[in-house]
């Protein structure tokens, strides 16, 4: 495998293994006890129909707002929202968001863990001297303190998560801001991901090399099929210990 100076990582689906289910009845009535307790008087189906709606809302004002295909709301700002004015026994706004959004996020999570090649391979490229850097379409609230308890929050030089920078791959201005914020040569990077479609895409648009990393298991067949229209055919691992 090719090696590069500075390699740039997806995060979910690439490094972390995770599923979410945000459509199951259940935990939209657990979220509607949860935010009762606070003044509002939600059934699941209300909350979940309030959230739905707030979330396109913020989409569709940033979209227009930044001029971009790609935008990416702050979930923080719909937990806040959705209070609609209620904070029964809220003493500290900041911290009730910080802990809503994490229970909203444990609460929908059923599978979450590192990948089998995750830690081995970031520990072998640091200690090789190559920069590692993250370029995540996330939630900051939530994918923190999700990478900081699987021990890889500290390892990376830079971290871009797209809701702070109100974009999201794959437009191609997050991975520029990127590279311009550590001074990286496209030249010298590389993008691992696990989609086509933004992380491939995206490294494609900013001319950076991509690796493919096939944790969903497509054939061959599916893998040349998705990366038609890319301009380049990238690598395809099944392992990020494949990268060394």
């Amino acid at each position: 495998m090719k090696q590069y100076r500075n390699y740039i990582f997806d995060l979910y689906g690439t490094l972390i293994n995770i599923h979410t289910n945000q459509k199951w009845p259940y935990f939209w009535k657990k979220m509607a006890e949860y935010y009762n307790c606070f003044g509002t008087s939600y059934t699941g189906e209300s909350l979940r129909g309030a959230y739905e709606r707030i979330c396109r809302e913020k989409d569709a004002n940033l979209r227009r707002e930044l001029g971009t295909d790609w935008p990416e709301i702050d979930i923080a700002e719909v937990f806040l929202d959705l209070l609609d004015g209620k904070r029964e026994g809220i003493s500290d706004m900041d911290q009730w968001v910080t802990d809503t959004a994490r229970f909203f996020r444990i609460l929908s999570r059923f599978r979450y863990g590192l990948y089998p090649g995750t830690l081995p391979a970031l520990t072998e490229l640091k200690e090789r001297g190559r920069g590692i850097y993250l370029l995540s379409n996330a939630q900051r609230v939530f994918t923190e303190p999700e990478m900081k308890v699987k021990g890889i929050w500290d390892i990376f030089d830079g971290i871009f998560i797209s809701s702070d920078r109100r974009i999201r791959k794959p437009d191609p201005a997050f991975m520029k801001d990127l590279l311009a914020a550590y001074d990286l040569d496209p030249k010298e990077c590389v993008m691992i991901g696990n989609e086509y479609g933004s992380d491939m895409r995206i490294a494609a648009e900013c001319g950076v090399d991509g690796i493919f990393l096939n944790t969903d298991g497509n054939s061959p067949e599916k893998c040349a099929s998705l990366a038609e229209g890319l301009g380049f055919i990238p690598p395809v691992i099944s392992d990020l210990r494949q990268l060394l």
